[in-house]
């Protein structure tokens, strides 16, 4: 056993025997907290002292790329394990070498290139206003979006023919740019999964990821909740009630339940169900699983989701005050399917995609495939009005 000193301020820490050599991690404890600190040594550091048993607190972690680091860089407390399990681009601890576990990432971008698209507009062809028939100023193409989130391709294409816009001739797919971990800006460290897919995904290949690359168990119950979509009062009594009901079937039975996944309305109440049984619940072996499936072109602050090509979590804001006609996703849900028809701003994209989802799971058995039986699915309404009826009777 022996002491790593931390100069000035003459405290040292108990860190383990084996030499700090280039790319190694340790996690040591303060002798005079409880704290603990993770050190990433870039370079060659020297360990001396001798330190008492009784101070022998020690876990040491696989190796990281040293290439990554150019400095020693230091993390406090939870945040040093929240950080290492939180995401599958971090090193997994156990018998798994960290060689093995980047091979696993590459496997699951590999996949998700493969399988996943989303959706993009190959021809800019100006609104005009529906009203005057009138250009308006800096118009957006037909497809929603504005000119700059089209390639210079696209711009060209649309100036030379000037024909209509079409959206089954003038939308391709290509793989999608966002997935991966999300993690909600000031709202603690919840971790979420969430993937951009294209409107014609295959229902069999969003259970495929969900199931394996997302590691969530088959649910014995699926709960579809669908009701208003903008924020409504609940007496305390209901409110109650609705939380108590939803959480206990979800909880007793390991269901999924399926909202549209946004900070909003009845999606928003669900939300604060999750989030209160969390807070309220001693048991952390069964966490609730809310999947919120939505319209990627309504998300506001999508853009932030982009690029991370899930090597690490994407920091998403919640900024309700600037999100205009555009909706923010519900921190409270544990995953996102954003569903992606190649149109900005349209709200029930992802309808179709979501009734087929949930009526491919609700035909997956459980047990086995001869003798076990289909997963049940309930339709749970709450507010709402007549496209709530339309939508419910999907």
């Amino acid at each position: 056993m022996s002491c790593l000193h931390q100069g000035k301020y003459q405290r040292w820490w108990a860190v383990s025997v084996v030499a700090a050599t280039e790319g190694e991690v340790l996690i040591a404890r303060d002798k005079d907290s409880s704290g603990l600190k993770l050190i990433m040594c870039a370079k060659t550091t020297e360990v001396r002292g001798m330190c008492s048993s009784e101070e022998q607190n020690i876990n040491k972690i696989h190796s990281l790329q040293a290439e990554n680091y150019d400095q020693r860089k230091t993390m406090y407390n939870s945040d040093v394990l929240n950080t290492i399990k939180r995401s599958p681009s971090f090193i997994k601890t156990g018998k798994g070498s960290a060689k093995v576990t980047f091979e696993e990432q590459d496997n699951f971008r590999k996949w998700i290139r493969e399988n996943i698209r989303k959706k993009e507009c190959v021809y800019f062809a100006e609104s005009q206003d529906g009203e005057t028939g009138q250009k308006i100023e800096k118009p957006p193409c037909q497809c929603g979006y504005a000119k700059e989130y089209h390639t210079k391709e696209a711009i060209n294409l649309g100036h030379l023919q000037g024909e209509k816009w079409n959206s089954t001739k003038h939308l391709r797919q290509v793989p999608t740019d966002a997935f991966g971990d999300i993690t909600f800006e000031g709202q603690g460290q919840k971790i979420g999964k969430y993937v951009r897919a294209s409107n014609n995904t295959a229902p069999m290949t969003l259970y495929h990821l969900m199931t394996k690359y997302w590691g969530l168990n088959p649910p014995h119950l699926l709960i579809s909740v669908t009701g208003g979509a903008k924020n409504f009062h609940l007496k305390p009594s209901l409110r109650f009630m609705f939380r108590r009901g939803l959480i206990k079937v979800a909880q007793s039975t390991g269901a999924w339940i399926v909202t549209g996944g946004s900070f909003t309305g009845v999606m928003k109440h669900v939300g604060e169900a999750v989030r209160h049984c969390k807070m309220t619940s001693r048991s952390k072996k069964r966490q609730i699983v809310a999947i919120g499936i939505a319209s990627w072109g309504i998300v506001h602050n999508r853009e932030s989701l982009v690029g991370g090509e899930g090597m690490y979590p994407v920091d998403y804001y919640m900024d309700e005050a600037n999100q205009g006609r555009l909706s923010c996703l519900d921190h409270n849900h544990t995953h996102f399917i954003l569903v992606d028809d190649g149109t900005h701003g349209q709200y029930g994209v992802e309808i179709s995609l979501r009734t087929q989802l949930e009526k491919y799971i609700s035909k997956q058995r459980m047990g086995t495939e001869d003798g076990g039986i289909e997963i049940p699915i309930v339709c749970v309404v709450l507010e709402g009005g007549p496209g709530t009826l339309n939508v419910s009777n999907k």
